[in-house]
C-alpha cells in the first residue's frame, strides 16, 4: 500500500514540473535552449580556440608543434584549466 502512495505522489510531482514548463511562452523555451546551445558549443570549442591563439602568437614552446601535439603539451603542463585561460 505504501508503494502506490510513493508512486502516485512521484507522478504528481513529474506531472506538475511537466506543466510548469507548459506554462512558459515559447520565445522563453527557444531562449532558455539557445543559451544551453551557446555554452555547450564555447565550452567544447575552448581548448582549440587556446591552441589556435597559441599558434599564431608564436608562443614560445608552440612554435613547430601541431595541433594534436600542443594539445598534449598543454595538458601535460596546465592540466584541464590550461585549455580555458
Amino acid at each position: 500500500m505504501g508503494s502506490s502512495q510513493e508512486s502516485t505522489f512521484s507522478s504528481a510531482s513529474t506531472a506538475a514540473q511537466v506543466n510548469a514548463l507548459g506554462l512558459l511562452p515559447v520565445y522563453a523555451k527557444e531562449l532558455i535552449a539557445g543559451g544551453a546551445a551557446g555554452a555547450f558549443a564555447k565550452t567544447a570549442v575552448a581548448p582549440l580556440e587556446r591552441v589556435k591563439i597559441l599558434l599564431q602568437t608564436r608562443t614560445r614552446g608552440f612554435q613547430s608543434l601541431g595541433i594534436l601535439q600542443s594539445l598534449r603539451k598543454l595538458w601535460q603542463y596546465e592540466g584541464v584549466r590550461g585549455f580555458y585561460k
